[in-house]
């Protein structure tokens, strides 16, 4: 008897085996004529797959049924017949095999997808390459639409799904209609829980080796990591959501949530608050948009940061949760490896608010940012709000030592030295500015740069400033006490320029200006490029000119005055003058000055605002010294020769004027001119034709 109980129970156990072995193998083709049935009646794409790594088996994962398909990946149709919308290496199912016998709930114990690579495209025209659902080409009547939601309300049946997992995917998402583009390489995703309970926990891990984020050609993320680790206590009766233990970290900025999130109804109802989580000054700075990574190099980063927020309230077609966050920083310090020179004390206190639907309410502000480089300390305050009526309220003071921020951020080719001071303070309303109350738009300052020396290869003699003033308020800008040099040349300025508001911020406003400028002497001959012997052949250029049109909103005036200017052998001397630039022209106002023995005046115009501009030229030379004209200006010397034997004095003058060409050459139909010479006791000495008729006389 215990032998052929024994035998009947390893015939049993055969029977069985067999079953696992056999039943897969005979509903195979009947699953997978199936599935194909299904994708070609609802998929408008080419899905494809490996038919010999499609698969049924009771012993991957016994009790459960596993269904294994490999090599699955789906491409669209025009105009995505070039693209892959998914591809995944090896997608599993186990699905628990007494549930789909009983069919009232069906509980899948794992889903697993292994490297699977998704790219989603939006084109230009909104076209997406994930549309490839197939529409249906007739609606069933209405009595039987009715007749068959009341039979699948009778028959729902239910999915559970208790394990998933993504190994090594990447996903892209690309959209040329938004311009933008999102990329996860490397994403590692697992999660569990019990879904055939009303009342569980989800646990996730979720790593991304980098994300990437490029928004309008900038890329503001760049290769980043992620990491995340959830529990959520999931209450599917009352549609609420807890969470539990959970930290996120991006890169290496770390933090955590607290909270839940309700949906009973189609209000969203949420009390989430968030904190940091064992953050520093350098996980702050590795969030730093991607186009300025290179920056981050070589840096080392301290202090003590402080991040947290929340997110309370209702979100509904009416109303918006509260939102809030805050940033501290204390006693920060960012330091260069190849620099001596560290950012110190770096304070910041910076905060966001959103505690209503109502744009108006809207806040960002900074009490406090400053910080400390070598003893020079800068401080700035902001306070911007209102999403409807822009208001905002700057403030900076602050030391800046060019020299020393040059050894921290050096600046290749060049030498910088100079010590600045600023203070600035503005603040307003866009509506302000739009109606153009620009008295309503307080702003005022003052800046003074001392000690400034620029040097490069291109400008050795250097440029320097020995000190310099500027104020502003809302009506002008002044500069005073404006000392400095280029080389020899000693420069000295002041003036202002008034409206710069109006001009900056209108369309049609005047920017005014005066400046006066002074020099002792300007040696222009230290500028003078030695020219090179070897001879080259220019290319000509063959680029039309066009017209120059002067802006008629521009009313400024430089007056110089210059004792000596050196050129070449020449000293001029006393030279004085006005530019205007007015209603669309510039014009020479009495430039005049003394050369060798004489006076020289020029007056003149260049005006652009008619179609063919006009021109006039005004040139005056008084009581001129014929030898020493003949002796500096080589030109005298070829054109005039005979002017080596003569004595005296000569004054001339030149007027000319017409209109200009579109190409700017001058329109010979309409040039006039005028000139004269005079000469006062000239005498023409060592003639020889002369002589010789005297002596034959």
């Amino acid at each position: 008897m215990i032998k052929k109980i024994f035998l009947g129970f390893v015939v049993l156990i055969v029977l069985v085996l067999a079953a696992m072995v056999i039943v897969p193998v005979i509903f195979k083709d009947d699953i997978q004529k199936a599935l194909d049935e299904q994708i070609a009646a609802n998929v408008d794409a080419q899905v494809f797959y490996d038919t010999d790594a499609f698969g049924l088996s009771l012993f991957k994962s016994f009790p459960s049924l596993s269904v294994s398909v490999g090599k699955f990946g789906v491409a669209g149709n025009a105009p995505f017949e070039n693209d892959t919308l998914a591809y995944v290496g090896n997608f599993r199912l186990d699905i628990n095999v007494m549930s789909a016998i009983k069919g009232e709930k069906i509980i899948i114990n794992n889903i697993l997808l292994d490297e699977p690579a998704i790219t989603v495209k939006v084109l230009a025209d909104g076209k997406a390459n994930y549309d490839i659902a197939k529409s249906t080409s007739e609606e069933a009547p209405e009595e039987i639409v009715e007749e068959a939601d009341t039979t699948a309300t009778s028959t729902d049946i239910q999915i559970a799904i208790k394990k998933w997992e993504i190994r090594n995917g990447n996903i892209a998402y690309i959209d040329q209609a938004g311009n933008m583009a999102a990329y996860l390489e490397g994403l590692n995703h697992e999660g569990a829980g019990d879904f055939t309970l009303e009342v569980f926990d989800i646990t996730t891990s979720t790593i991304i080796e980098k994300v990437s984020f490029l928004y309008e050609g900038t890329s503001y993320l760049s290769n980043k990591t992620f990491k995340a680790d959830l529990i959520l206590n999931m209450d599917l009766a009352n549609m609420k959501f807890t969470f539990k233990e959970n930290s996120v970290a991006l890169n290496a900025f770390g933090f955590g949530f607290d909270g839940f999130v309700s949906m009973p109804s189609d209000d969203i109802e949420m009390d989430i608050t968030f904190a940091g989580k064992e953050i520093d000054l350098k996980g702050i700075l590795s969030l730093i948009p991607g186009a300025y990574q290179e920056y981050l190099d070589g840096i080392s980063a301290g202090g003590q940061i402080g991040f947290d927020g929340y997110v309370k309230g209702v979100y509904n077609e009416s109303s918006m949760p509260q939102v809030a966050a805050n940033l501290q920083v204390d006693n920060g310090a960012i330091k260069y490896a190849e620099y001596p020179i560290p950012i110190e004390e770096l304070t910041v206190r910076a905060g966001f608010e959103y505690p209503s639907a109502d744009l108006k309410d809207f806040s960002f502000t900074v009490d406090n940012f400053s910080m400390l480089v070598d003893g020079e300390k800068s401080s700035a305050s902001l306070l911007f709000k209102d999403l409807e009526d822009y208001f905002w309220d700057f403030q900076f003071e602050g030391n800046l030592d060019i020299g020393k921020l040059t050894q921290i951020i050096p600046v290749e080719g060049m030498d910088l030295e100079g010590k600045v001071n600023a203070a600035l303070q503005t603040s307003g309303r866009m509506s302000d500015v739009e109606a153009e109350r620009y008295d309503k738009l307080p702003t005022s300052g003052n800046m003074s740069l001392d000690g400034f020396k620029y040097t490069s290869p291109d400008l050795p003699q250097g440029f320097g400033i020995e000190s310099t003033a500027m104020q502003f308020n809302p009506e002008a800008i002044t500069l005073s006490n404006f000392k400095g040099n280029a080389g020899r040349t000693d420069l000295n300025m002041s003036g202002e320029i008034r409206n710069y508001l109006e001009y900056a911020l209108g369309e049609d406003a005047t920017l005014v200006g005066r400046f006066d400028f002074s020099s002792s002497m300007v040696d222009i001959n230290e500028w003078m490029v030695e020219e090179d012997t070897v001879v080259t052949e220019e290319p000509v250029d063959t680029t039309a000119l066009e017209v120059v049109r002067i802006p008629t909103n521009i009313d400024f005036v430089l007056a110089s005055s210059i004792d000596k200017m050196i050129y070449d052998n020449l000293s001029i001397d006393d030279f004085a003058g006005g530019v205007i630039i007015q209603e669309g022209a510039i014009r020479l106002d009495k430039v005049n000055f003394n050369l060798l023995s004489g006076y020289f005046e020029m007056n003149g115009a260049y005006e652009s605002l008619p179609e063919d501009p006009l021109y006039n030229f005004d040139f005056q030379i008084k009581e001129l010294s014929i030898p020493d004209a003949y002796n500096a200006f080589s030109t005298v010397q070829q054109l005039a020769p005979f002017t080596e034997d003569m004595t005296g004095k000569f004054s001339t003058g030149l007027q000319i004027g017409g209109s200009l060409l579109q190409d700017m050459s001058p329109d010979y139909n309409t040039m006039q001119g005028f000139g004269m010479v005079s000469v006062i006791e000239g005498a023409l000495n060592n003639v020889e034709l002369l002589s010789k008729a005297q002596g034959f006389a």
